[in-house]
């Protein structure tokens, strides 16, 4: 095993010569009768080597490599890949609306699911590629034999999902994330 073959930056890019220096420590092994390593061949004396490289950091390299990452990095836009789990909490506008837990919105294929507040009712729309809005909708028997009618109707906004949540007795808009 290779005991110590270290790299050590001895001098920063703040040096005199603008170069910075990697200093590499080797140990040499001097083997009697066996074969010694590839790297290390038996005839060199026992002994540290010290070898001082220059280095520089060029910026191009360090231009590529930020915009690879930045491009690796960036969230996809909901107005062209809107699929996924998207969470928010509802604000209210007036109204009694289920505020406190998150809500969430779902596009996998062409169906949507809206789940306002985590209650039971799931909102239930259908998703056309290419469509900049999100449509789901829930119809219940109210009392008296009423329609209870609940509505989310979404839109991107930059890289979240903005929408309003509305019902007979609420009405509340909402940010969803992506999760």
């Amino acid at each position: 095993m290779l005991k110590s073959l270290c790299a050590f930056l001895r001098h920063g890019p703040a040096s005199p010569s603008g170069y910075g220096t990697i200093v590499i420590s080797c140990y040499l092994y001097r083997t009697t009768g066996r074969q010694g390593h590839p790297y290390f061949p038996a005839a060199l004396p026992s002994k540290h080597i010290y070898q001082s490289l220059p280095m520089r950091l060029t910026p191009l390299p360090c231009l590529f490599g930020l915009l690879l990452l930045g491009a690796c990095s960036s969230l996809p836009d909901p107005a062209h890949d809107p699929y996924g789990t998207w969470v928010g909490k509802l604000v209210r506008d007036e109204g009694v609306c289920p505020t406190k837990n998150m809500s969430s919105l779902r596009i996998r294929g062409k169906d949507i699911v809206f789940n306002p507040g985590m209650t039971s009712a799931a909102l239930h729309g259908t998703y056309q590629p290419g469509q900049q809005s999100y449509h789901a909708e829930q119809v219940d028997e109210g009392m008296n034999h009423t329609p209870y009618r609940q509505v989310f109707e979404g839109y991107p906004v930059g890289t979240a999902i903005g929408g309003n949540f509305t019902t007979p007795r609420c009405h509340a808009h909402i940010t969803l994330t992506r999760r």
